[in-house]
């Protein structure tokens, strides 16, 4: 069976990814390893002839280990930021046209979610994708598919903003919707380029501090506020839109009393971000 273009380059991708997270696994063990000797130094001699052996070769178990986080890691971040780095690209360069909800499609769709246990469960969501009208610079009509789908159902009859180049199969929204998507994808690329950077200075024996400085502030001072704003946020417009919007996502009287008690729950933590913003400080400090 002959394999098509795409297939070709897709296995020559999953090679170069495994030669890469080969490389780079090796490098990490081989600091793990001059780390344990140099920790075993302080041992005496015969402590030091019990450890040798196991600090000498790692076990294939932990090199496996290492190896899927490498692989997952890089085969996470280098396709999605080229197609991340396309689909902006393509939004600010492309031409922009005013569009018009005719119609929807609607498919059931297997999303993953996590407990509060971290367990994963797979639920069935009903996502909706609005199929859009608008005339182009050369005056032809056109109807395609909306490149974002949604549970939220279309209202037909709405205008919105769209980008469009000649032979696209779908166009692309441009709106805050699609502007939060990407910038929510960028930082998730920002924090697994990051990780990597991190596995590959360790392997290459530089000095971590920097890294771990920067790790901290990253957790503290972004990753922990804007993630409890921004729940804060959904939390708040969900109450906006049941008790002054009409409840357009037809949700249960209950849900919105859950959403009002994380409300509750939340505000002391988003006060004291915006009023203080120590947290980073306060662990700086409590380590000294």
């Amino acid at each position: 069976m002959k394999l098509t273009e795409s297939g070709q380059i897709f296995f020559v991708c999953v090679a170069l990814l495994m030669v890469w997270s080969f490389i780079l696994t090796q490098k990490w063990m081989n600091r793990l390893i001059q780390n344990k000797r140099s920790h075993n130094i302080s041992h005496s001699a015969p402590q030091r002839k019990k450890i040798k052996a196991k600090t000498e070769r790692p076990s294939k178990f932990e090199f496996a280990c290492l190896f899927a986080v490498v692989f997952s890691i890089s085969a996470i971040f280098f396709p999605f930021s080229y197609w991340v780095t396309q689909a902006v690209y393509n939004l600010s360069t492309k031409p922009t046209y005013t569009g018009q909800i005719v119609s929807y499609t609607s498919e059931w769709v297997k999303t993953e979610r996590t407990d509060s246990n971290n367990r994963s469960y797979t639920v069935d969501e009903l996502r909706h994708t609005a199929q859009v009208r608008f005339t182009d610079k050369n005056h032809h009509s056109h109807t395609l598919d909306n490149s974002i789908s949604s549970t939220a159902i279309p209202v037909i009859g709405d205008s919105i903003t769209i980008v469009y180049a000649q032979g696209d199969q779908r166009v692309a929204e441009k709106s805050i919707r699609s502007f939060i998507l990407y910038f929510a994808s960028s930082f998730m690329l920002f924090i697994l380029g990051f990780i990597l950077v991190a596995i590959i200075a360790y392997g290459l024996n530089r000095d971590m501090t920097a890294y771990i400085q920067f790790a901290q502030f990253l957790i503290y001072r972004m990753v922990i506020p804007l993630g409890s704003m921004s729940m804060f946020a959904m939390l708040l417009y969900s109450l906006f839109e049941y008790f002054f919007l009409g409840n357009p996502q037809a949700l249960p009287f209950w849900v919105a009393i859950l959403c009002a008690f994380f409300v509750l729950m939340l505000t002391p933590l988003i006060y004291y971000i915006l009023s203080k913003g120590k947290m980073y400080d306060t662990y700086k400090s409590n380590k000294r």
